[in-house]
């Protein structure tokens, strides 16, 4: 591929062990993860939880979904692939805000059916719920869910409850709102890291702020509330508590509309 400089979706495509990913994001992924070893395996475990909230969604009768984030095209392990295992119906609608990840997965997704790949950006509820065929689904009043991966980390915090509320607005009751966001802290160790990962400017988010996001706008937070996504690994979903975050922590949060 072309390029120099290492890119979100890239970054995470290296980790993941994927295939679209630059020299440039292979250098930086090894260099992150050399100071902070931990890292790759929990962006291995967000995307974890992104699949198994796509289970989640397709067995409790949710069979369409928004998955919304920079992630290219994963061997197997896409979220068209895991609800399909549940609902061969099931309908997936891919977004990208970058714009080369966009390209990438509409060539990936050519041959795959029922699976659509958008250009928009979180932080554009209003393009992004009314591209197609996510518009024709909303206005059909059947439940939706929408996952975001990573995306609100990059929110500012006096724009993401907004944004929260925007998309719970818009989608129909019983749909469901499922979120990564890293937990930066105030530690020199995440500066270091802030400073080490070159694609954007992660902003400073808590758990508490993430329930907040969503309790703010008339979701219902299933448990185990916003926690570490190695929670979600366990047997029910059972967490004693929000462990003391390190850098590179990554909760998720599952929630649903009334």
């Amino acid at each position: 591929m072309g390029g120099s400089e290492a890119t979100e979706y890239g970054l995470y495509d290296y980790w993941l062990g994927g295939s679209s990913y630059r020299p440039a994001d292979q250098e930086l992924g090894d260099a992150i993860a050399k100071r902070f070893p931990a890292l790759p395996g929990r962006v291995r475990l967000a995307l974890g939880f992104t699949l198994r909230v796509t289970r989640w969604a397709a067995e409790h009768g949710i069979s369409r979904i928004i998955r919304e984030g920079s992630v290219t095209y994963l061997r197997r392990r896409n979220v068209h692939d895991i609800a399909r295992q549940v609902n061969p119906a099931a309908e997936v609608v891919y977004v990208n805000r970058d714009e080369e990840a966009h390209k990438l997965m509409v060539a990936l997704t050519r041959c795959a059916r029922r699976t659509t790949a958008v250009h928009a950006a979180i932080a554009e509820p209003s393009k992004l719920l009314a591209s197609p065929p996510a518009g024709e689904w909303i206005a059909g009043g059947g439940p939706v869910a929408l996952i975001s991966w990573m995306s609100l980390s990059f929110a500012p915090p006096e724009a993401a409850p907004g944004l929260v509320a925007a998309y719970a607005q818009a989608l129909p009751p019983g749909s469901a709102i499922a979120l990564t966001v890293a937990l930066a802290d105030d530690t020199p160790e995440a500066g270091e890291l802030q400073a080490m990962y070159a694609p954007e400017k992660v902003c400073r988010h808590t758990a508490e702020d993430v329930a907040g996001w969503l309790e703010g706008a008339g979701l219902r937070v299933m448990a185990p509330g916003v926690a570490d996504v190695r929670a979600f690994e366990r047997p029910g979903w059972v967490a004693d508590r929000l462990e003391a975050r390190a850098p590179g922590m990554i909760a998720g949060a599952l929630a649903v509309k009334p």
